[in-house]
């Protein structure tokens, strides 16, 4: 009997020492509440967290703010085109392991799990007008379907600086369908149209975001270097082998060297707008069914494709097909349900 109470002595006693030190807990700052994320990056870009001034933040790093528990406030201070801006402020409770995505210049402020998927490196492209289509300026016979060359007006979007990689393809959708397997950072490939939506329905709800393909005018208004562009025949150069992997330099030297294949995103020169393989490595799904005739009757202002057809545009050409296919103006298409080992895609969304 002297045991047992001894024993249920010891035991209460433990027990009061575990809640003394739960209650010395400091209850007002957890040091990882949240990680803001500039996607955008603004060199001069400032916290204010509760109406103070929190300090600089990072561009393209994650950077990590303590928050006080419950409902927080926080704003963003930077300068653009020479303008001071500060944009809306936004609420957020301190959870653990919370990520609060940063679009700048022109933002949304988005929360969501650390642990979600997003697809890194977004690029601001400014909306305008421009002449899409074969202009005969490099082809001595523009295609039929690049015809007529025509006006189109876009408004401002967001479209991703590479191709969707293996890597973020298998870390929404937990498997990884490419040919050329074992490289995270290809783009990934042998996926359809309908694959696709799938993956970006998974990842709009993981994340909030409302991720989607590009138009076909997009498209090719960013592989041109939209406002910035330079005139060039493929996405960044006049030189394929600059900015593009094609049949010259990959599929033609066989299936036994290296070269053969998709390679790493982003290895070659970049566009005017710092987009990477916008010509060549893989055929990239655009979100506008084709018609040949559509340039016909586009419309004048951002351009969704023809309705009711059954095929879908691919741009950019790939490592299997030949130079002509890198031209920014190319136009390729496919039945939704087509898959093969050089056609992937890259995201978009709306500001």
């Amino acid at each position: 009997m002297r045991l047992s109470f001894i024993f249920l002595f010891l035991c209460s006693f433990q027990w009061l020492i575990a809640q003394q030190k739960v209650a010395v807990r400091p209850p007002e700052f957890q040091p990882k509440g949240l990680a803001v994320w500039l996607i955008q990056p603004s060199e001069d870009c400032y916290l204010v967290l509760n109406n103070k001034n929190w300090g600089q933040l990072k561009g393209n790093f994650i950077n990590e703010v303590a928050l006080p528990r419950g409902e927080n406030n926080l704003s963003f201070k930077y300068s653009y085109n020479s303008e001071v801006v500060e944009n809306k402020t936004v609420s957020v409770t301190n959870k653990n392991q919370q990520l609060l995505k940063v679009y700048l210049p022109k933002f949304d402020a988005i929360q969501s799990n650390l642990e979600s998927h997003a697809i890194g490196g977004m690029v601001y492209v400014k909306g305008g007008s421009f002449q899409m289509g074969c202009s005969g300026q490099f082809e001595s016979n523009c295609p039929e379907n690049e015809l007529p060359v025509h006006q189109v007006i876009l408004s401002d979007f967001y479209i991703c600086k590479h191709e969707v990689t293996q890597e973020e393809w298998s870390t929404v959708m937990g498997s990884n369908p490419s040919y050329f397997k074992d490289c995270p950072q290809c783009p990934v490939e042998n996926v359809s149209f309908h694959d696709i939506e799938i993956f970006l329905k998974k990842l709009n709800q993981s994340t909030g975001i409302q991720y989607r393909l590009p138009t076909e005018a997009e498209w090719e208004f960013a592989a041109r270097g939209g406002l910035k562009t330079k005139g060039y025949q493929y996405a960044g150069s006049n030189q394929l082998a600059e900015v593009s992997w094609f049949d010259n330099n990959s599929y033609k030297k066989g299936i036994k060297d290296p070269d053969y294949g998709t390679h790493p995103v982003a290895l070659k020169k970049a566009n005017e707008l710092g987009l990477y393989d916008m010509s060549g490595n893989v055929w990239e799904w655009c979100s506008d069914g084709y018609a040949a005739d559509y340039y016909q009757k586009s419309p004048l202002k951002d351009p969704k494709g023809a309705k009711g057809v059954p095929l879908r545009i691919l741009k950019g050409g790939s490592w299997h097909f030949k130079a002509d296919g890198s031209r920014t103006t190319f136009r390729y298409s496919y039945y939704p349900d087509y898959k093969y080992k050089f056609s992937g895609f890259r995201l978009a969304f709306n500001p």
